[in-house]
C-alpha cells in the first residue's frame, strides 16, 4: 500500500497562516522547518490526507494561491502564472530563436541558471520528495516574459 501524502499548513497564534507543504511524513518535515526563523511562532498545524501525491501537489498549489502564507517562497507567484495564461513555452522558444541565442545565452542573458531555463522551454520541472519524482508544471514568471520583451527591444528585435 502506498503511503499518503499531507497537505499541511502551519499557523501562529493569531491564525495567520505561516506555510504550506506537503510531505508523506509531516513530523519529519516540521523537524526540518525546525531551522527556518519563523518555526517557533507555529502554534497550530492543520493535516489533510492525500491517497495521490498529484492530488497533493494540485491541492498545495491552490492554498498557495488562494490563501497566501507568509513563507511560502512561492507566494508572489499569481494565478496569472499559475494558470499559464502568460508567456507559453513555445513562445520562450520563439523568442529566443528571433534573437538568435543559444539555450546557455539566453539563460545568461534573463539571469537563469540554463537547468532553470531550460525547464520553462520545456513547461515542466522534475519534483523529488523522498521515494518519488513527478513532473510538475514550470510556468514562466511574468518578470522573465517582461525580460524577455526589454531584451528584444534593447536588441532591436521584432515579433
Amino acid at each position: 500500500m502506498t503511503k499518503q501524502t499531507h497537505l499541511y499548513r502551519h499557523f501562529d497564534a493569531e491564525g495567520n497562516l505561516l506555510y504550506v507543504g506537503i510531505s508523506k511524513s509531516t513530523m519529519d518535515r516540521l523537524a526540518q522547518h525546525s531551522e527556518k526563523d519563523w518555526y517557533s511562532s507555529i502554534s497550530n498545524v492543520t493535516i489533510e490526507k492525500f491517497d495521490e501525491r498529484n492530488d497533493a501537489i494540485i491541492a498545495e498549489r491552490k492554498a498557495i494561491i488562494a490563501e497566501h502564507p507568509i513563507w511560502n517562497k512561492q507566494r508572489f507567484t499569481s494565478p496569472r502564472v499559475i494558470q499559464s495564461q502568460g508567456m507559453s513555452s513555445a513562445e520562450l522558444i520563439a523568442w529566443r530563436e528571433r534573437m538568435g541565442i543559444t539555450k546557455g545565452e539566453a539563460a545568461k542573458a534573463l539571469g537563469l541558471s540554463p537547468n532553470g531555463y531550460g525547464a520553462y522551454e520545456r513547461g515542466w520541472k522534475w519534483a523529488h520528495d523522498e521515494d518519488l519524482t513527478v513532473q510538475v508544471p514550470r510556468p514562466i514568471p511574468r518578470h522573465v516574459e517582461l525580460a524577455c520583451e526589454r531584451l528584444e527591444q534593447l536588441a532591436g528585435v521584432h515579433p
